[in-house]
């Protein structure tokens, strides 16, 4: 089950317990950090679940007990453990990182039903274990819906990686170590901090210990309190830390992989990605720290000084909807990065201010910049619209308030993202309307929320039919 990082995945987890209960069902919640332990307790108490129902099972918890109908488990205790919790559903969290216990309980109990919560269910592997990915929202979608903050991407420096190796399809850690460690990069990551989010807390993702030390060591050196978490930090310690930087004790936390999973700092509203990587699912976990709403932001800002975000996208641009088996033929794996290349996903970066933005807009939409044509489309108070073959652009019409019109602006948008031919917008066009849209202008906008759902359930429809149809056949 695909939600993004801030969705509620524990709120699912909660309500499918509620279901499981009412049906006297018994249920493990297998999570696979110690520090998401407590997290989840505190999580289903406040969801409405009696806590004289759970039991954790994890080393020598004092609240271990097997009769309870609700089981939270650390992975990392029933891997070791030979006799798995009878119960009749299992339910995984992040169940991308594919534990060994994974395979081994659906094995020796394949008549228990198995779900696996992700926010990036994409590793390969996955397809050989779920039998179907459930999409419960994307990312876009919840920060136009108000359930996600939104955010602004700037992207102000470019590491130069040359020799850098990749190693199991990410960079070679050591050897980023090296060259993301020089003095005018980490110098830049604290100017660009003071001159764009000075006063945000912040968080920021560092490549290994010797360069998240000399990142903390610039933001001290420059007045900046600044905390340091590590894989060795203790679990108290990290709170305590957390804790500081909702208050302002601290102004940065710099950190190494321990926080891209399970940490509870909705005020969070500044991440400092100063750690490349090609992982798709590393990145959207690293940004989704600062995408939960809080009433002390309006939007997160993310300082990119890795060139992540120009590599592989924006995060509202990053989804997929199918699994992915480990045994994928070269063939396959060529077919899936064509189509990667093909979508085009890659964000456009403002020359006069750093900023990314989708790669459409002609005016950044953060310093008002006005990028040179290149394309046949330009933006025009809030719509791209289609210029004559001359160059000038065509005349519109005040489309404001026509309800018809932003469908078929919002449908060529869509289009335009999706690579389509602009017929397709008018065929879709014709199966809401009735009718081709004739005398309606070519020009295509951000589509609405409505627009969306709406092109998401004839999708859907569209599937449910040419299943049915596989099956009569």
């Amino acid at each position: 089950m695909a939600a993004p990082t801030g969705a509620g995945k524990t709120v699912i987890a909660a309500d499918i317990f509620f279901t499981a209960r009412r049906m006297g069902l018994r249920v493990a919640f297998v999570l696979p950090f110690l520090s998401l332990i407590d997290q989840t307790w505190d999580a289903l108490k406040h969801a409405g679940i009696d806590e004289s129902e759970f039991s954790i099972i994890q080393a020598d918890s004092p609240h271990q007990n097997y009769s309870k109908p609700i089981q939270i488990c650390s992975v990392d205790t029933l891997v070791r453990r030979k006799d798995l919790p009878e119960v009749d559903i299992v339910v995984f969290d992040e169940a991308h990182r594919q534990s060994k216990l994974y395979s081994r309980w659906m094995k020796e109990k394949p008549s228990i039903n198995f779900c696996g919560l992700s926010a990036t269910p994409w590793a390969r592997g996955m397809a050989d274990l779920w039998d179907k990915l459930i999409i419960v929202s994307t990312t876009r979608e919840l920060i136009e819906q108000k359930f996600l903050c939104d955010y602004k991407y700037y992207a102000p420096t470019s590491p130069d990686l040359t020799g850098v190796r990749i190693v199991a399809g990410d960079y070679h850690e050591g050897e980023l170590g090296n060259a993301m460690n020089k003095p005018e990069l980490v110098a830049d990551i604290v100017k660009t901090w003071i001159d764009k989010a000075e006063g945000r807390p912040t968080l920021a993702f560092c490549v290994n210990r010797e360069h998240a030390r000399e990142v903390q060591s610039h933001f001290l050196q420059s007045n900046i309190p600044c905390g340091y978490v590590d894989a060795f930090t203790d679990i108290k310690d990290r709170k305590e830390l957390i804790k500081q930087l909702g208050t302002g004790e601290l102004k940065v936390v710099v950190n190494i992989g321990t926080m891209t999973t399970g940490l509870d700092a909705p005020f969070l509203s500044c991440v400092i990605m100063a750690r490349p990587t090609k992982s798709e699912m590393l990145f959207l976990q690293i940004v989704g720290r600062g995408l939960r709403t809080h009433s002390s932001k309006e939007h997160c800002l993310i300082l990119d000084h890795s060139d992540t975000g120009l590599n592989l996208g924006l995060p509202c641009t990053i989804h997929h909807t199918k699994l992915y088996s480990a045994k994928a033929s070269k063939e396959k794996k060529a077919a899936e990065a064509k189509e990667r290349k093909e979508k085009n996903n890659k964000p456009h970066k403002c020359v006069a201010c750093n900023h990314l933005h989708d790669r459409l807009l002609m005016i950044c939409p953060s310093c008002g910049h006005i990028r040179k044509r290149i394309s046949d489309v330009v933006m025009r108070e809030g719509y791209l619209s289609e210029l004559s073959r001359d160059g000038t652009q065509k005349s519109i019409p005040n489309i404001d308030h026509d309800i018809r019109q932003d469908w078929f602006s919002g449908l060529l948008f869509i289009a335009m993202e999706r690579n389509y031919k602009p017929g397709w917008a008018a065929m879709k066009w014709k199966e809401k309307f009735g009718k081709w849209p004739d005398g309606y202008v070519k020009v295509a906008r951000n589509p609405s929320n409505a627009v969306r759902s709406w092109v998401r359930s004839r999708n859907i429809a569209y599937a449910k039919a040419k299943e049915k149809l596989g099956e009569r056949i």
